[in-house]
């Protein structure tokens, strides 16, 4: 276990949200907890040991920076701090790497980022590309839909081990399933196991937080990821939470997920 004091190594800087609010740390604290309960140290502590370098990779593998191929126009690639594989940039980054670690520094990402980067979560380790679909199929409309050639491909994330895998969804799990988890309050469905994650995106000074919620559902047997995000709307769990247990309710009433209580936990299509 890794002990959270609340801060890595000042009082006034790199520390956990409940260090600021209640001066106090996390204590000891395993990664299922440090994800569930968004320990900041936890991550703060690993970077400072991993470095700036093999972050900078892990976010080219997940895709992010770049754009997802999805067929509409207008697509953003997002930010990613540094230059792939580019050493002379891991003394100039150091420091940046324990923003990175929390998705802070100079990292932007699009929804559609995050919603890809959680189904290659669930489904072990594939990153797909996402398409607009409709009841018939892939959509086609000339009014918003680009012509580019239409790309089915998947292609698996190298170097993603099935025992780092199941540790990182075992905490998206208790984000929500567990009591001592951020969403558990705001998220969390009787019906149905959800897994995923608050985030807290620090927009500037003097402007509210935009509020996320990323995952997948079912838990144990992912059939779609999904993402909420409020512009500004402040806190993860408390803003996105509440948007993510209505979604999900709605996709229980239309038969797109089942319960728990209906066998298999999903519908086969």
């Amino acid at each position: 276990a890794f002990h959270c004091q609340g801060f890595l190594s000042r009082p006034d800087e790199h520390r956990c949200l409940i260090y600021r609010l209640n001066g106090a740390g996390h204590n000891d604290i395993t990664l299922t907890r440090a994800i569930a309960q968004s320990c900041n140290v936890y991550f703060f502590s690993a970077a400072s040991k991993m470095g700036f370098l093999p972050l900078r990779e892990w976010c080219d593998r997940f895709g992010l920076g770049r754009e997802c191929g999805i067929d509409l126009p207008f697509e953003k690639n997002g930010n990613v701090p540094g230059s792939p594989g580019t050493a002379a940039d891991a003394p100039r980054f150091a420091r940046e790497a324990l923003g990175l670690a929390i998705g802070q520094s100079s990292l932007t990402v699009t929804p559609l980022q995050m919603a890809r980067a959680m189904a290659a979560i669930a489904n072990g380790g594939w990153l797909v590309t996402p398409h607009v679909v409709s009841a018939d199929g892939t959509a086609r409309s000339a009014t918003d839909i680009d012509d580019r050639p239409q790309d089915l491909s998947r292609r698996r994330i190298p170097g993603l081990t099935e025992h780092t895998l199941a540790r990182v969804r075992e905490g998206l799990r208790a984000v929500v399933q567990e009591p001592y988890g951020t969403g558990y309050k705001t998220v969390r469905l009787a019906e149905v196991a959800i897994a995923g994650k608050t985030g807290t995106a620090e927009t500037g000074p003097g402007k509210p937080d935009h509020a996320w919620f990323a995952g997948y559902v079912p838990a144990d047997e992912p059939r779609y990821s999904f993402v909420v995000v409020l512009e500004h709307g402040g806190s993860g769990s408390r803003a996105a939470g509440p948007v993510t247990r209505e979604l999900v309710q709605k996709m229980l009433d239309s038969g797109l997920v089942r319960g728990a209580g209906a066998g298999k936990g999903v519908r086969n299509e």
